[in-house]
């Protein structure tokens, strides 16, 4: 046995997924502003002789972890201006994952 649901309980759900959609964009937004300050404020990773090797770790580690975020980002917000970036971000934390494995760094994020 079904029981139909009225009409305005229809017209509810459809309003809550309008208005999910909008919080979700607007999420968006917001992530692609704090991505960018966070792009902006990325150390750069210094190799040369003399290599201080917590320096070296904390870069490598950060690096790492905008590059996840920009991928987590990008998964829940396809159209983001962050989505060009992705695959180079991709890559780069492969790259980056590597290195800090190779100089014996420990998490400290």
């Amino acid at each position: 046995m079904t029981i139909a649901a009225p009409a305005w309980v229809a017209g509810v759900s459809c309003a809550a997924c309008l208005a999910a959609a909008a919080a979700a964009a607007a999420d968006c937004t917001t992530e692609v502003a704090a991505l960018a300050r966070m792009e902006a404020e990325l150390p750069q990773l210094d190799l040369t002789p003399p290599i201080h090797h917590q320096l070296v770790c904390i870069t490598l580690e950060t690096l790492v972890d905008f590059a996840r975020h920009v991928g987590d980002h990008v998964g829940r917000c396809p159209a983001s201006a962050y989505a060009d970036k992705a695959d180079g971000w991709g890559e780069a934390r492969k790259r980056y994952a590597t290195q800090f494995r190779q100089h014996r760094c420990r998490r400290a994020l």
